[in-house]
């Protein structure tokens, strides 16, 4: 599967999702270049489209999956950038030992059902927290919050195959959701997968 993003295209796309900020974004074009998870994602929206169902979950469904592309292609051939002095400065990505440090320090919290604050979590990369919100989004295309996020399901996934038997009311309270349906979305949306869906690979 071939995908064509015309300036026009990404404009829109980022006009319609707030977490990406047009004012840092600039495209790095690759031609000729083989993408296994654009495509893969691309068959995905592809195969939705051919069910003719009129299902408001499909619907969702493929949208889901259209934001997955587009954040994915924003990731990979996208570059951050900030006027500053009236030069461009480039954000640039966090380095593998900062990541480590992130992630170690995010699941802490993720593990407490609690949300570190932004400033916390720059604090601890020893970073102003406008670069490391620069940076976390020039490395991940992701904003603290959905970082957090991200890492949160990642655990809760981690932690249900361990333990199947795990109840999913329990997981929603241990890690700070609102509700078990909370649980749900929010592993659907960050890891593309339901609980019970997790549960069951055992």
């Amino acid at each position: 599967m071939i995908v064509f993003l015309s300036q026009e295209v990404i404009d829109s796309i980022i006009t319609k999702y707030d977490s990406i900020d047009s004012s840092h974004v600039t495209l790095d074009p690759k031609f000729a270049e083989y993408d296994s998870e654009i495509d893969r994602i691309g068959w995905r929206i592809y195969g939705g489209l051919q069910d003719k169902s009129e299902s408001s979950w499909k619907r969702l469904e493929i949208e889901d999956q259209v934001r997955n592309l587009a954040g994915t292609i924003l990731r990979r051939y996208s570059t951050i950038t900030r006027e500053i002095g009236g030069r461009t400065v480039v954000a640039g990505k966090l380095d593998p030992h900062k990541e480590q440090a992130l992630r170690e320090f995010t699941r802490v919290y993720a593990m407490k059902g609690q949300k570190p604050e932004a400033v916390d979590m720059a604090s601890e990369l020893g970073m102003s927290e406008q670069r490391f919100r620069d940076c976390l989004y020039e490395t991940y295309h992701l904003t603290p919050i959905q970082y957090y996020n991200e890492e949160r399901a990642k655990c809760v996934a981690e932690r249900l195959e361990r333990d199947p038997s795990y109840a999913l009311a329990d997981a929603a309270y241990d890690f700070g959701y609102c509700d078990q349906p909370a649980l749900t979305r929010h592993t659907k949306r960050y890891i593309h997968k339901t609980p019970g869906a997790i549960k069951k690979k055992k």
